[in-house]
């Protein structure tokens, strides 16, 4: 069953399946999964790094769900929000510009995307010189 979530998120569902039988699991954008007593928030661990923004930091403070790292396809801890000063891990706030908006494509289609890249070129300036050969194609047809 397919509930539209990243490859971590689906990780992390099958491994709450599996934990706790029997009960049920609603999918939220943050914390990422509930149930009818526990919160659980799933984070990708980059080598010992949790990335998190100032939004999600608050969340984490508020709530203290469980949090369940995923590190290549596997859930590697689960502990509390609130203990995470005892675990080996280093959380980097990571501070989005107010300008910048955060957009979620499936891989395939990422990978698409970054074949018509240039070396070492973002996925925002492919997007942008994309936009620009598309209106410049829509400018020479109007006229």
């Amino acid at each position: 069953m397919s509930y539209g979530f990243n490859k971590g998120n689906s990780v992390a569902l099958e491994y709450l399946k599996e934990k706790y039988p029997g009960e049920k699991f609603l999918y939220k954008k943050s914390p990422t999964f509930v149930s009818t007593d526990k919160a659980f928030e799933v984070k990708r661990l980059y080598n010992t790094k949790i990335i998190i923004n100032q939004k999600q930091k608050e969340m984490l403070e508020k709530t203290d769900p469980i949090i369940l790292l995923v590190e290549a396809n596997t859930i590697v801890d689960s502990f509390k929000w609130s203990e995470i000063e005892t675990r080996p891990y280093e959380v980097v706030l990571n501070k989005i510009p107010e300008n910048i908006s955060m957009i979620r494509i499936p891989e395939n289609v990422k990978e698409r995307l970054l074949r018509y890249g240039k070396p070492n070129e973002t996925p925002s300036n492919i997007i942008n010189r994309m936009l620009d050969v598309v209106e410049s194609e829509i400018k020479e047809d109007n006229y």
